[in-house]
């Protein structure tokens, strides 16, 4: 039998693991490495903090405003100010999510995987370690992935959890595969249906262990992003290989 995450195979090589089996495998590695796990976790906590708290006063101090000025500017105009704050909230974190978030999560995702596959540490910096990196194609593939998903939730939100679907593997293609963001698009798009049971159940455990996490205090949330990372990296290795250019069945 093959070896699964033996670098070069392709998933032409070799069958497609099963969520529950990649996420075992996960666990235990985190087990062995628990503290390169927290560390990373740790400084991906700290660069993501000051954002989230921009964010929370971009949303709800104009809100709050608008609430407490009610009898003043009225009922009609205070409505007027609270819609558009969610319009301007929303561009807001799709530019900050763009600017910030998504390079730190990219920072990340390259480290997570040089760890996998050449066993290289995981530290308190590799949130940070190559946050420049791909950093204009990195920012607009996360203003993409957002905005598909958010036309599909606007068109009755169904159609935005199809997007979040089709597209699951367009990140790790852009950072990992340096693919250009129409490229991982399709590549994602064209994986997904042609493995569709496989991806709704590695889909599936992946929420599973996000929710799992939400649940465990303090080490649940530092470890989240980071475990899920290693989750999803693992599948995509052995979905789409680890050399220079993406192997497809």
């Amino acid at each position: 039998m093959s070896n699964v995450w033996a670098p070069g195979q392709g998933s032409a090589a070799r069958e497609l693991p099963g969520g529950f089996a990649v996420a075992g495998e996960v666990i235990s590695d985190i087990l062995k490495n628990l503290g390169g796990y927290l560390l990373a976790g740790l400084g991906m906590f700290v660069g993501l903090l000051p954002i989230v708290m921009v964010i929370l006063v971009i949303v709800y101090l104009p809100i709050l405003g608008a609430v407490f000025a009610i009898d003043s500017v009225g009922e009609d105009l205070a409505s007027i100010i609270i819609l558009a704050a969610g319009a301007f909230a929303v561009v807001a974190m799709l530019v900050l999510g763009a600017a910030v978030i998504a390079p730190l999560q990219a920072s990340l995702m390259r480290a997570v995987w040089a760890y996998q596959t050449r066993g290289e540490p995981l530290t308190f910096g590799s949130a940070f370690s190559t946050v420049r990196e791909d950093y204009s194609r990195v920012a607009l593939a996360y203003l993409a992935l957002q905005g598909a998903t958010l036309v599909g939730i606007l068109l009755c939100y169904v159609p935005g959890l199809i997007a979040m679907f089709l597209l699951h593997w367009v990140t790790p293609a852009v950072v990992i595969h340096k693919r250009s963001v129409g490229q991982a698009f399709a590549q994602s798009v064209q994986h997904v249906k042609e493995h569709l049971g496989w991806t709704v159940g590695v889909v599936l455990v992946g929420v599973l262990i996000t929710v799992v996490c939400s649940y465990v205090p303090v080490i649940g949330s530092l470890l989240a992003q980071t475990l899920y990372m290693a989750y999803v990296l693992k599948l995509y290795r052995a979905a789409f290989g680890d050399g220079p250019e993406p192997e497809v069945t």
